[in-house]
């Protein structure tokens, strides 16, 4: 391996080592709120953030932890943000901004970020009031909630904490973590640190070309073509061994949509079905993407077809 490789590969495992340790740091907390009798081998929870895969592209660690199964039953003492949106409650995108607004619906939660926020002060040894909560959002329908820390540090820059506390057993994005890292595992094992770091270097390019393809005149992601990056992944790792770059351009501009379907423009939405190791093949991981989910609108295929000709037009 490169010395560049080999620099990658030990920032990947120093990631999900620090996701990891995040993970065990706030879980008793978790544990004691939610699941008091339950031993904490048995809370499922991780992080299902691009961050502990690896292919994020931003420094700054973001780390996006959910917990499953959280109880929501009002008689129980448990808060159910069901039937609320933070949106539309407070009149603010980012939903609630304080505690305060917080604590008229949930008192347990409130009495719960106060200890999330000295725990990561403590654990990544931080002096007490340097973490501080941002926002907590609901939408109507949903299952759940998630609300955001942040604590700024001199070697990380401001690390965010997504925590995810939901009502489901399951959860599209964690399984989808689960999936990469068991494939890129793998790609250790049968084709060495190198093509697991190159898969890597490549779902990040195409990650960043996408992003900044989906820039409004104002600097803004226009979500009607935005690229998620957990669709990347999941074409580079349609199939093992994994595509390369050019082998993946190539799919995509050989791909053609059957008669009858026609995409539609709307706001990049939800993926439900999981896209690594599903037995799609290439057309058909396409085809659900965008007819049977709502994760690949017109704008965002037009994304894709714009990054493969644009490397097409270099060849």
């Amino acid at each position: 391996m490169t010395q560049k490789s080999i620099a990658l590969f030990e920032q990947i495992k120093a990631q999900r080592r620090l996701s990891e340790g995040v993970i065990e740091a706030v879980k008793p907390l978790i544990q004691e709120a939610y699941f008091p009798d339950r031993p904490l081998a048995e809370i499922q929870c991780g992080d299902m953030s691009s961050f502990n895969r690896g292919t994020n592209n931003d420094l700054a660690p973001d780390v996006d932890l959910i917990f499953l199964d959280v109880p929501n039953d009002e008689s129980r003492g448990y808060k159910d943000w069901t039937p609320i949106g933070a949106r539309e409650l407070t009149g603010r995108k980012d939903g609630f901004t304080t505690l305060e607004e917080i604590e008229g619906h949930d008192p347990r939660l409130t009495a719960l970020v106060p200890r999330l926020l000295r725990t990561l002060e403590t654990h990544f040894h931080m002096p007490i009031g340097s973490a501080r909560f941002e926002y907590l959002r609901t939408w109507v329908g949903y299952p759940g909630l998630v609300f955001d820390i942040a604590l700024p540090h001199p070697a990380y820059g401001e690390i965010s904490f997504d925590i995810n506390l939901a009502y489901t057993s399951n959860h599209y994005g964690l399984e989808h973590n689960r999936r990469f890292i068991r494939y890129f595992e793998r790609t250790v094992a049968e084709l060495g640190p190198e093509a697991a770091v190159q898969l890597i270097e490549d779902i990040r390019l195409v990650k960043q070309k996408g992003k900044d393809n989906a820039r409004d005149a104002e600097g803004w992601i226009d979500r009607s073509r935005k690229l998620f990056g957990f669709i990347v992944e999941g074409l580079f790792c349609q199939r093992f061994p994994p595509y390369s770059y050019a082998e993946l351009m190539e799919q995509i501009l050989d791909h053609e949509w059957a008669p009858d379907v026609e995409l539609k423009d709307h706001w990049v939405g939800d993926q439900i079905n999981q896209i690594i190791n599903a037995g799609f093949s290439f057309s058909e991981l396409l085809h659900n993407m965008a007819r049977e989910n709502y994760s690949l609108p017109k704008g965002a295929w037009e994304n894709l077809l714009q990054i493969a000709r644009e490397y097409n037009s270099t060849l």
